[in-house]
């Protein structure tokens, strides 16, 4: 977690997982990336291919629709930046087979940064965590930080205390990991 102990993060590079934080509870939220293969470590693959990736990130209808809207708006905008680039050709060629959705909106021609605002997390062991997002991006290294921070006046802080004190008695035990 970045910043305070209570700040799940995700650095990630033009969708693509390439490191992420460590901590026991930032993979309890999200799951682990970087040791995953191919397009399963990106995070717009996951968002268009994996009901239970959405129902993690569970957002109301409208939103979840602006989120969807973001990604591929989002992966347009890369795309130009970047000009040709095989990986990323090869990633919306992929993505519009396997999502009728993300094909639909691709069609659309939309082109934007990606941009999030708040977004509810569900977390078995402790309920819904309502999370402020931040997108901080360097030019030089076209990497992107996710920051995602306790919305103020929830309950949030309180719940993501509780499962790293959770997180903390299972590993002492030697339990299994508290996991998405």
């Amino acid at each position: 977690m970045s910043g305070s102990r209570q700040t799940p993060a995700v650095r990630e590079l033009p969708g693509r997982c390439v490191a992420e934080c460590a901590t026991s509870a930032d993979i309890a939220l999200f799951g682990k990336f970087t040791d995953r293969p191919g397009h399963e470590r990106n995070l717009t693959w996951h968002w268009f291919t994996s009901a239970h990736w959405r129902s993690v990130l569970r957002s109301a209808s409208p939103q979840e629709e602006a989120t969807s809207l973001s990604y591929v708006a989002d992966l347009r905008a890369i795309l130009a930046q970047r000009g040709h680039d095989p990986a990323a050709a090869t990633l919306v060629a992929d993505l519009r087979a396997a999502s009728a959705e993300f094909a639909g909106m691709w069609d659309r021609h939309r082109v934007s940064t990606l941009h999030c605002s708040t977004t509810s997390v569900f977390n078995r062991q402790v309920g819904r965590l309502d999370l402020d997002c931040v997108v901080l991006a360097s030019p030089l290294s076209r990497q992107r930080l996710l920051l995602l921070r306790p919305v103020p006046g929830t309950p949030t802080t309180d719940r993501l205390n509780r499962l790293r004190r959770l997180i903390e008695e299972l590993s002492r035990r030697g339990g299994p990991a508290v996991s998405v």
